[in-house]
Order: structure tokens, then C-alpha cells, then sequence
């Protein structure tokens, strides 16, 4: 049986601070399992920012597989690594002014989506748009609210 999902938008803006952490948090409680990141290295740029990652997070990456892509609007085969406290350290490295912020330089990490056990997309952030969207049911929609989290019906940007 497939869940009912409902799509809802968040803004970068109305999460600063550690808020964009509190929101994964809040996904890992939802039944996150997995996620995956996108990263971007200038011709000749340095390594550093993903060997930092990589060295926190390669012992929870999991096979790569078939996952929606937002920025392709797509299934893509995917690099994924298990969410996790661990991983989200990697993350905090991979992203040291939060997932919605986006600074390029000659290498750097953009839109992370986290995925369900069953590999049904949950959230995920388009960075260079400081938004994104979850793919949440009524009652976790209530339970977002509830916990004082924003949300809007409708994207600026970004659809899924």
C-alpha cells in the first residue's frame, strides 16, 4: 500500500540558524533512512570539502540505486549513504552554513534529498534556490506544524 502524499514547499529563509538541522532531524523521525548530495568541482579546485565528507560518511554509504532526482525531475541512479547521526555530522561539514546556502567556490555541496526506506523522496533542497520540498502524509504535515516548522502550498522555484 503506497502512502498519500501531499507536496508542501519550505524557504531557506524561514529556517536560519540551526533550524535546517532541526528540519532533518525531524525527517529522520519521519522514517528518513537514506539521502543523497550533489557536489560541484571548478577544473583544478581542491578536493578538501568532499575528502572531509567523505571521510565521516563513506562507512555508511550504501549501494548506489534508482532515487528521484528534483533538479532532474527524474529517477536517477544515485549515490546514497544511510541518515544517521554520524552522517549528519558529515553533512554539518559538507555544509557549514546550512543545506539552504548556497556559497560556490572552487568546490562545494548542493541539494541533498533524503529518501524513505522505501525510496519514496521525502525532502529535498534545491540550494542555489534556498528552497525545497517534502513529500510528507496529513498527519505528518500536522506533526511539522505542529513543532512550529514552516511550510507553504506552493514553490517560488522549485516543483516536484
Amino acid at each position: 500500500m503506497s502512502l498519500q502524499l501531499q507536496t508542501v514547499h519550505v524557504f531557506g529563509e524561514d529556517y536560519p540558524g540551526d533550524a535546517p538541522w532541526q528540519l532533518l532531524e525531524w525527517c529522520m523521525r519521519q522514517g528518513g533512512t537514506e539521502f543523497t548530495v550533489g557536489g560541484i568541482l571548478v577544473e583544478g579546485g581542491s578536493r578538501a570539502v568532499f575528502d572531509a565528507f567523505d571521510r565521516i560518511a563513506d562507512s555508511h554509504r550504501l549501494p548506489r540505486s534508482p532515487r528521484y532526482d528534483l533538479c532532474a525531475g527524474r529517477v536517477l541512479v544515485t549515490d546514497l549513504w544511510r541518515l544517521n547521526p554520524d552522517t549528519v555530522s558529515a553533512l554539518r561539514v559538507a555544509f557549514p552554513e546550512g543545506y539552504f546556502s548556497y556559497r560556490p567556490a572552487d568546490a562545494w555541496h548542493e541539494d541533498l534529498s533524503v529518501y524513505r526506506a522505501s525510496g519514496e523522496l521525502l525532502f529535498a533542497v534545491v540550494t542555489h534556490e534556498s528552497e525545497g520540498v517534502l513529500r510528507i502524509t496529513d498527519a505528518e504535515k500536522t506533526s511539522l506544524v505542529s513543532e512550529g516548522f514552516s511550510v507553504h502550498p506552493e514553490g517560488r522555484y522549485v516543483g516536484y
